[in-house]
């Protein structure tokens, strides 16, 4: 509701993504003349769907009856009911302004958003941690023979991709003897979810939040926050920013060395070995591109499984050319 003057806020406007799953309608309350909301009403469309919006409020309460006061503010609070056979839930809105309003390559402060989002997520990583686990037979496991083979059973694989997997298979030694810390992940954690408000953070729509491993959260968030920062619109210009970022080796622009300088920071933070990250951006896409495809599954689309379309398809394309540089030797 950013930028809507005063004078059309009794006016019903319909917000909507292009790739949502259309499972729940959100309705903003204003008190009169507000130009903010106070309270957001989650409503699934149908009954079917009333697990996200249950799923969602006993995240929040969760995490509101476990984090320490400063997180804790900076998450909604929700009350559940049922109306007419439906979940319902009331969440309060948070203050600030989303860093998708926020971002662009005319923005001021850019780079102190990304300082405080990455310090905030760090924080909250810290704090959610539920364990640590093995690094090597984690990603033996969830990577190799899970994600990996989940991929290639969905999508067709290149040359490239095929190439990718044996090298992660093989390169298993270069994660060496560390721990993995397994943490409570948003899931979604783009820009729109993100807002900032002179220094303090807040974080919305936690209905896909599950616990998975360290690091993933961030990576999602960089390379849209910082495709955003660069002025890098189109499909073709966010995926040569997305090779110029992860695989061009060292960060030629201030942009790119600040985003690699908040990695090594927040994976300092949470105790997450350097030897892991190549591993870690391998297996974050591989999720967000299948989340894709069942998500349109789910829809009925006969396209879920196509590869064209599927952005995170292609920067596992990327990836797959760079194996070599990810795996031959650890970050730095």
């Amino acid at each position: 509701m950013e930028g809507l003057s005063i004078s059309h806020a009794n006016q019903p406007v319909l917000l909507a993504y292009g790739e949502t799953e259309w499972n729940r309608i959100v309705l903003l309350l204003f008190d009169p003349n507000a130009s903010v909301p106070t309270a957001a009403i989650k409503l699934p469309r149908t009954p079917v769907f009333n697990q996200q919006v249950e799923w969602e409020h006993d995240i929040l309460r969760e995490l509101s009856s476990n984090l320490a006061p400063p997180i804790r503010r900076s998450i909604p609070t929700s009350a559940l009911f049922r109306w007419n056979g439906l979940a319902v839930s009331a969440e309060t809105c948070v203050t600030g302004s989303s860093l998708s309003s926020r971002a662009g390559p005319a923005a001021n402060d850019a780079l102190e958003d990304l300082r405080l989002t990455v310090a905030w997520l760090a924080s909250f990583h810290r704090e959610t941690t539920i364990d640590t686990v093995p690094a090597r037979e984690w990603l033996t496991q969830r990577l190799v023979n899970g994600m990996c083979a989940d991929y290639a059973a969905t999508f067709w694989l290149t040359d490239a991709e095929t190439r990718l997997f044996a090298t992660l298979s093989q390169r298993l030694d270069v994660a060496g003897p560390g721990l993995l810390p397994i943490v409570w992940q948003h899931g979604d954690f783009g820009p729109p979810n993100v807002y900032l408000d002179r220094s303090h953070v807040s974080v919305i729509d936690w209905e896909t939040a599950r616990r998975g491993p360290a690091l993933a959260d961030l990576l999602y968030f960089v390379t849209d926050w910082s495709a955003a920062a660069a002025g890098r619109a189109s499909d073709t210009e966010r995926l040569e920013h997305f090779e110029s970022l992860f695989c061009a080796g060292s960060p030629a622009d201030a942009l790119t060395r600040a985003v690699h300088g908040e990695i090594a920071e927040y994976m300092r933070r949470v105790g997450l070995p350097a030897s892991l990250f190549g591993f870690l951006l391998v297996y974050t896409f591989l999720e967000k591109a299948l989340e894709r495809a069942r998500r349109l599954a789910k829809l009925g689309r006969p396209d879920a499984a196509r590869r064209a379309g599927n952005r995170f398809v292609a920067y596992v394309g990327v990836l797959a050319q760079y194996a070599h540089r990810l795996f031959g030797e650890e970050r730095n």
